[in-house]
């Protein structure tokens, strides 16, 4: 435990030495910036490299099977960037909220999706805001973006959403959690310090090829948000 606890400071240390290209910027400001340079640099999503189709075959994969699998009847998508892989998810009629903190992306994919009819996009701080009410949150490659004092805030508000579970990327064979500056990113294990999630529903693997196989353990895995 001892060990865990100077590991967890250190890393909290490292992430005030590095340099913050958005520094004196606030997270929603930064998460503009970001969208607005396409600092994550993907030629086909603007959501950067873990969304594009490579990246997703599974994850589209793994949607589709707790959408059957737990009966979910309203999906909201938290952040839900530019909905390219998502638009190929079979919803199998569920109710489809993209939520996201970059205004020009939601109302971009509002005229660009508006013959979804399924499908609505709206202005959602994971932070801060009240969630809709939904039968699953998504919350893919997005914890891994914040510092982790914004991590406890988004999942306090999660905790009192009153959706009943939460699909979340985690990195499971992560022995410590790095801290960042928001909008930055690392790998995350939420099952460890500082976060110590219990264990989750079901763990499904992406089977991630990125940096050379580096993050073959980026799994999605489904939680009651109950038991956060």
């Amino acid at each position: 435990m001892l060990k865990k606890s100077i590991l967890n400071s250190l890393a909290k240390w490292k992430a005030k030495l590095k340099p913050d290209p958005y520094s004196g910027q606030d997270t929603k400001q930064r998460f503009e910036t970001i969208f607005a340079q396409n600092d994550w640099k993907d030629a086909e999503s603007i959501s950067g490299p873990g969304s594009n189709s490579e990246q997703t075959k599974e994850v589209i994969s793994t949607v589709e099977n707790v959408i059957e699998t737990y009966g979910i009847s309203s999906l909201l998508d938290v952040p839900c960037g530019d909905f390219g892989w998502m638009s190929k998810v079979d919803l199998k009629g569920a109710r489809y909220t993209g939520g996201d903190i970059v205004d020009e992306l939601i109302e971009t994919n509002k005229v660009r999706y508006a013959d979804r009819k399924e499908v609505q996009f709206e202005a959602i701080d994971l932070i801060t805001d009240t969630l809709p009410k939904a039968d699953l949150l998504l919350v893919r490659d997005c914890l891994v973006h914040l510092h982790s004092d914004l991590i406890h805030s988004a999942l306090n508000n999660i905790k009192r959403s009153g959706i009943r579970y939460v699909l979340m990327t985690t990195f499971t064979e992560r022995k410590y959690n790095t801290d960042i500056h928001t909008g930055d990113w690392r790998p995350l294990n939420l099952q460890i310090e500082p976060f110590n999630l219990p264990p989750p529903l079901a763990i499904f693997n992406e089977n991630c090829t990125e940096n050379n196989g580096a993050y073959r353990d980026k799994c999605l895995a489904l939680w009651d948000v109950k038991t956060l």
